[in-house]
């Protein structure tokens, strides 16, 4: 009896030991293999899959039990049940995370260092008890990183988002969806050295991802360097985003402080109390050029700029191309450029322009010590932008070209306007060019196209078409006394107030301007009226003294052969007008006179042609013809 109960103490107790020790394996033993995951994800062959409810917390959580008893070995661990860090973890490359919504993580204010692959969906996989918690990913652990990661359409959640995935080179996207904005979402660039970085923002496009910054007075996204050498390498990308402000209190959409090398697309920017997009370049940063491109984007009532690139110091943004862009009914006007080597084409500007100190579609301008140069204004559309379509101070080479200005009825009201493009800012304008242009006005004027005052140096204008429909006091252009200017005429068509203008060719000044005064009749206006002459015909030859004006009118009364001129000298530009009436007189003109073809002197019609003495020659420069019905 002795024996057998003895027996049977000791197999209770064998039997109690293999009952805890089979249950302390069974908490921290995990569960049997699951399938494979494809070879790309696992990095290298099959792994071993676990569930996160498999291990035991043991007072620092299960993550953190889990990653110690994995240790380096290749797994892919699915995050299936809540749990909370009770210690910072780092995951190893070899291990890979997989979260498909059943449970979230509390950092509990520690540090989650991710160095293996993450995969997830838009749920919410981190929550943090502790505040200070922090997700920090490996480069290529993620190529994608959402805010929905941390929680609600926030701005707190983007921020976090955006913290993390600039750390590892992801990608920050925005899902389809409205974010609501308290405060502006903002990362400083650190000190890189001369490595290279990107970080790119990106939405699923306007319409579908709308940030609606109702923040008092801050932008809705900030970007900025922390200092100088940091410029060096940053890349920012920014695409595929609505950013407006339902409230109006926004100070507008995108800032971006010297962040080097940048690119904004496909946004929609509309609605805030300030600049739709600020870009500006504050520090001295070797004189390297910051290049930036802004296009195909919607940038539509803002109460500042549209766009603005300027400067709080004296530095200025560089390299800035600006295309495909619809901007209208910005208060301060379109854009803002206080910026050197600008090319803004293919763009629409309408309506901008009606705060109290704007300058219209587009102002170009310096700052203190600097003078923006190498400015394009290429193919755009200006409408109804006040008070100016093209507003430039302290700049030069500016060149416009190729662009359609018109004014006409907004809302069935017409807009006032006094100019299409100014030229005359205090600090002056040199070397500009004005260029097959369009000009035309379907409301009441007077309009002037173009005006410069005595700070325009060197303007050179040629071949732009002039439709200024109403008021005797539609004209072309307007320049200060002085101002050497370069006008050739015989390019424009001016399609309803039939004027031509010539110039001095010793001072480039337009001197003479020939007017339709009444049906068949020449009205002669301008600074050097003497230097106009009348001459007629004897024997069907016309003979000229250049000492007598450079300017001659002669009405056909025969078939009439033009003579060498006499008097002449070199360089001398010689105007020659010749009205038809209703015959078919013919002009030709001495061997001296080297033409581009026939010349036809139209019936009831003044018609033009002008010549260049060159010592041996008189070289035909242009011809033109102004109708003048009888």
């Amino acid at each position: 009896m002795k024996i057998q109960r003895s027996f049977l103490v000791i197999s209770v107790l064998l039997g109690l030991f293999a009952v805890f020790t089979l249950g302390s394996f069974q908490q921290v033993a995990p569960e049997p293999k699951l399938r494979p995951l494809p070879y790309a994800f696992t990095h290298a062959g099959p792994s071993d899959h676990y569930n996160l409810s498999s291990f035991g917390d043991f007072g620092k959580g299960r993550l953190h039990r889990a990653i110690a008893t994995l240790g380096s070995q290749r797994a892919v661990l699915f995050l299936d049940t809540a749990d909370t860090l009770g210690d910072d973890v780092t995951v190893p490359a070899e291990i890979a995370l997989i979260h498909h919504g059943a449970g979230t993580l509390d950092l509990g204010g520690r540090t989650l260092e991710v160095n293996g692959a993450f995969l997830a969906t838009q749920a919410r996989v981190f929550t943090d008890t502790g505040v200070t918690g922090k997700v920090q990913f490996a480069s290529g652990s993620v190529s994608r990183v959402v805010p929905q990661w941390w929680g609600d359409n926030t701005d707190e959640s983007v921020q976090k988002a955006l913290d993390a995935a600039a750390e590892c080179g992801a990608e920050l996207f925005l899902p389809a969806g409205t974010y609501v904005f308290d405060a502006k979402v903002e990362f400083v660039f650190s000190e890189i050295g001369f490595d290279t970085r990107a970080l790119t923002v990106r939405g699923a496009g306007p319409g579908r991802t709308v940030i609606d910054n109702q923040s008092a007075g801050e932008p809705s996204f900030s970007f900025r360097t922390g200092n100088p050498a940091s410029q060096w390498g940053w890349f920012l990308t920014v695409e595929g985003l609505e950013l407006t402000s339902s409230t109006g209190t926004g100070s507008a959409g995108i800032e971006v402080r010297d962040v080097w090398i940048g690119r904004i697309a496909d946004c929609r920017v509309s609605d805030h109390a300030g600049d739709g997009i600020l870009l500006l370049a504050e520090i001295n940063d070797f004189a390297t050029p910051k290049t930036w491109t802004i296009e195909r984007s919607l940038i539509v009532q803002n109460g500042g700029y549209g766009i603005r690139l300027d400067s709080l110091s004296n530095e200025l943004p560089y390299n800035v191309i600006l295309d495909q862009l619809d901007v209208e009914l910005n208060a301060a006007g379109g854009i803002y450029a206080a910026s050197e080597l600008v090319k803004l084409t293919n763009s629409i500007f309408a309506y901008n322009g009606s705060g109290p100190n704007s300058k219209g579609g587009i102002h170009v301008t310096g700052i203190t010590g600097f003078t923006p140069y190498g400015n394009l204004i290429e193919g755009c559309a200006f409408e109804g932008n006040r008070p100016y379509s093209v507003y430039a101070d302290r700049a030069a080479n500016l060149t416009i070209v190729r662009n359609e200005f018109s004014r006409v009825l907004q809302f069935g009201v017409p807009q006032p306007d006094d100019h299409f493009i100014r030229l005359d800012g205090p600090e002056g304008v040199d070397n500009a060019i004005i260029e097959h242009n369009q000009f035309g006005s379907g409301v009441q004027g007077p309009f002037t196209a173009i005006v410069g005052g005595p700070g325009l140096r060197n303007a050179d204008l040629d071949n732009n078409v002039f439709n200024l429909n109403f008021g005797a006091g539609d004209t072309r252009f307007i320049f200060a006394q002085g101002t050497q200017s370069t006008y050739r005429a015989f390019g424009d068509t001016v399609l309803t107030n039939q004027s031509i203008s010539f110039a001095d060719p010793t001072t480039g000044i337009a001197d003479v301007v020939l007017d339709r005064g009444a049906p068949g009749m020449l009205s002669v206006s301008g600074g050097f009226v003497d230097g106009m002459q009348t001459v007629s015909a004897f024997g069907g030859s016309l003979s000229i003294d250049c000492s007598l004006g450079l300017t001659v009118l002669h009405t056909l009364s025969s078939n009439t052969v033009v003579q060498p001129p006499i008097n002449a000298t070199v360089g001398s530009v010689l105007n020659l007008i010749i009205f038809q009436g209703a015959n078919n007189h013919a002009v030709s003109f001495d061997s001296i006179f080297k033409t581009a073809g026939p010349f036809n002197a139209e019936q009831i019609s003044f018609s033009t042609i002008r010549f260049v003495h060159t010592g041996l020659y008189w070289v035909q420069l242009g011809a033109a013809a102004l109708s003048a019905p009888l």
